[in-house]
């Protein structure tokens, strides 16, 4: 540890050790809930990011494909760029609404408008970093539905981004259009429980 002051700086080795008064059986017992806690911690805190990332994601592919379908009013195959566009925008939006609430716009909100995925993972985050201990079974509990939700949300994603992306990008590709472009930061691979 260093300790400045007046321009002077002292450094000493510091150690963090268990308290000596507390029985070793229960300093382990202790030490596993610490790991448990963190394990669902971490778990919970990767989500969070993982679907803020895919949010950010679906909203800057939907934005792109809003702008190809408009762009190919003018091609022989405009009507039906428009139409897989337009179903293709609306699957988005479907996807995003699943994982927040876009019409959330005032604290006032969360009371009119349900709170989605993001929300209720973020939620069960705040909950059990509010303890201390093992995990609640509740929090346990919730965070595993949560994981289920969200592994269900992915699988659909995954087929947005892969296999309906390609598909609408496929139409314009001799007219000129550039393709649509996923942001390279991509969901993780899906994992299955």
């Amino acid at each position: 540890m260093r300790l400045t002051a007046n321009g002077k700086s002292l450094t000493q080795p510091l150690l963090i050790a268990a308290d000596p008064r507390i029985a070793a059986s229960a300093t382990a017992a202790s030490a596993a809930d610490r790991r448990a806690h963190e394990a669902i911690a971490r778990q919970l805190y990767d989500r969070v990011n993982e679907i803020v990332d895919a949010v950010t994601t679906v909203r800057e592919v939907r934005t792109q494909v809003l702008e190809r379908r408009d762009r190919a009013a003018g091609e022989s195959n405009g009507p039906e760029i428009r139409t897989v566009g337009t179903a293709l925008t609306g699957a988005l939006t479907l996807a995003e609404t699943t994982l927040v609430q876009p019409k959330w716009k005032t604290f006032q909100d969360v009371v009119n408008f349900s709170p989605k995925l993001l929300s209720q993972v973020g939620y069960t985050f705040r909950v059990h970093e509010g303890g201390e201990g093992p995990a609640t079974s509740g929090v346990t509990s919730r965070a595993a539905d949560l994981e289920v939700a969200w592994q269900t949300q992915r699988v659909i994603l995954q087929k947005l981004l892969d296999e309906d992306l390609a598909s609408y990008n496929a139409l314009f590709r001799g007219a000129g259009i550039p393709a649509v472009i996923v942001p390279k930061k991509r969901l993780p691979p899906t994992v299955v429980p």
